[in-house]
């Protein structure tokens, strides 16, 4: 019995360990405006399930229905972004793969304004057409001296 109870805190331990690896994303943003909340969602995560220690990321969820999100750096006063866009596509024989995609395909504009506010806008499309439009913003900036960036993965789906 104490042997059972023994391995069962040294589980809980081990796993509480494991959740712990989880660090603040660098650069770090504040939700200013979502012109659409039960159509376009904000997540804040760690991505890796590893013990490997991660920065968490932000995970934008979007329908195919036009809105807009602005989201500002708390942390940074200047920042800069570089941005991918793509969209699934069949492969012949089978299998998928993601294709590179302008920003006027995928519906989803990114721009920077005032040196550190995100402004995300979603362009109606017609979800019979896609299955998935995703984008990608990397931001880069300077937090206490050093060079950061942090992630903002972008995906449009059906609801």
């Amino acid at each position: 019995m104490k042997i059972n109870f023994l391995s069962l805190i040294v589980a809980i331990l081990s796993l509480s360990l494991i959740s712990c690896d989880e660090e603040e994303a660098p650069l770090q943003f504040d939700t200013i405006e979502n012109s659409d909340p039960e159509n376009i969602t904000l997540n804040y995560y760690c991505p890796d399930l590893g013990p490997i220690r991660g920065y968490k990321e932000y995970f934008i969820t979007a329908t195919f229905n036009a809105g807009e999100i602005r989201m500002k750096c708390n942390n940074c006063h200047r920042i800069e972004i570089e941005t991918s866009f793509s969209k699934p596509c069949i492969l012949e024989g089978g299998g998928n793969s993601l294709t590179k995609s302008t920003s006027e395909e995928t519906g989803i504009i990114i721009t920077l304004e005032k040196d550190n506010i995100l402004n995300i806008s979603f362009a109606d499309r017609n979800s019979a057409e896609y299955y998935g439009l995703f984008g990608k913003i990397i931001a880069f900036g300077k937090v206490g001296g050093n060079d950061e960036q942090t992630i903002i993965n972008i995906s449009r789906y059906h609801r």
